[in-house]
């Protein structure tokens, strides 16, 4: 019987970061004036590779919890955007892209201190030549 590969978990989490890039980019296009079917369809499709990595580094399940509601958060507010807004409705807008960019900004910064954590392969190559990770 063969058994898959295990993946570091400081490996798994630059995976994530990288699903992450990819997600942000996408959303950098939506929320910078390009709301189109395109746009969102590669919003969806990031997202979906984004939740496949997640899902193999349980590590950042509360993070990864967080950044999914407020993904459909921000789902739900993406309807208003083809209509012209009134600055309070912008406002409101903002407001939630600001609030989803936290939740981001977390997961990552989970994957970046797993990264570095002690189990870290990359930390252990550090230490074993006399750098700091």
């Amino acid at each position: 019987m063969m058994r898959a590969a295990r993946t570091s978990p400081d490996a798994t989490a630059f995976r994530v970061l990288a699903a992450l890039e990819r997600y942000q980019s996408a959303l950098g296009m939506l929320t910078g004036g390009n709301a189109s079917t395109s746009a969102l369809q590669d919003l969806g499709n990031a997202f979906r590779a984004l939740r496949v990595e997640c899902a193999s580094l349980p590590v950042v399940n509360v993070r990864w919890a967080a950044l999914l509601i407020s993904h459909y958060e921000f789902l739900n507010l993406l309807a208003p955007w083809t209509q012209t807004l009134t600055e309070a409705a912008m406002m409101q807008a903002q407001a939630q892209v600001d609030a989803h960019q936290t939740h981001i900004d977390a997961l990552a910064q989970a994957c970046r201190v797993l990264m570095r954590g002690p189990h870290s392969t990359c930390g252990m190559r550090a230490h074993r030549f006399g750098t700091a990770a």
